[in-house]
């Protein structure tokens, strides 16, 4: 689940089938910061923060298809999931395959820190000097 916000943040969450349920899955949701990618685990870095919770359900045998979304909020005191958000399929909308996007850009082992090029000059400078 990827949802856009202002100043190109967004909300982020994986989602998994809940057990037991045949159309319903449920992730965490989190808010990454503009230019940075979904967090895959510790070697992305820190965890980003938690913002709440989504389920997504699919409504069988409705004419269109339908989907509703709930979400829980963390920060709420007593969270409590939302009134479903039903979304239903535009019949007769034709619509392009969506492009694949540019991961170079956005996932942290393609970055170039300059720190770490840094400490790499000066290792290799230090080789160098004991010889």
């Amino acid at each position: 689940y990827i949802e856009p916000l202002e100043e190109g943040q967004r909300i982020h969450g994986w989602l998994d089938l809940v057990a037991g349920e045949k159309s319903l899955w449920q992730g965490t949701l989190a808010l990454l910061e503009a230019g940075k990618g979904p967090w895959y685990g510790p070697s992305f870095g820190p965890a980003p923060e938690v913002v709440g919770d989504i389920q997504v359900k699919l409504i069988p045998g409705t004419t269109p298809k339908a989907l509703e979304t709930r979400i829980r909020m963390a920060d709420d005191e007593e969270p409590e999931w939302s009134p479903p958000t039903t979304f239903h399929l535009q019949e007769g909308v034709a619509v392009a395959p969506m492009a694949k996007p540019n991961l170079d850009n956005i996932l942290p082992m393609t970055q170039n820190d300059p720190g770490v090029q840094e400490e790499e000059k000066e290792a290799g400078e230090q080789k160098r000097v004991k010889r």
